[in-house]
């Protein structure tokens, strides 16, 4: 599983965020339908969930305590890295694809 380990830039404590999961974003999604909120409170939801301050999770409301400048460096990482983009396709098969399904393209 990935993570990426930072030092909170404000409180000094060490923060691992792990790669987050389905469940990790319907149970923000959970948080922020019983605690209202918008965009802003999903990010903070969904944090809550992947990043362990100092080895312990921490309830989404002690999450909320956390200083600004900590919570927003927390939301610039990505643990989940991007895939990589899929090779071009070679153009024989590109020409199938634009063909259309069960015809091949005139040679």
């Amino acid at each position: 599983m990935s993570t990426i380990t930072i030092t909170l830039p404000i409180s000094g404590k060490e923060a691992t965020i792990r790669r987050a999961k389905g469940k990790d974003m319907v149970d923000a999604d959970i948080l922020v339908e019983q605690h209202g909120g918008g965009p802003f409170t999903a990010q903070i939801a969904l944090l809550s969930r992947i990043v362990q301050i100092d080895g312990k999770t921490l309830p989404f409301q002690d999450f909320l305590e956390l200083d600004a400048a900590d919570i927003e460096l927390l939301g610039k990482q990505e643990p989940n890295p991007k895939p990589a983009e899929s090779p071009p396709k070679p153009s024989s098969e590109l020409a199938r694809s634009q063909a259309g399904a069960g015809e091949t393209p005139e040679q």
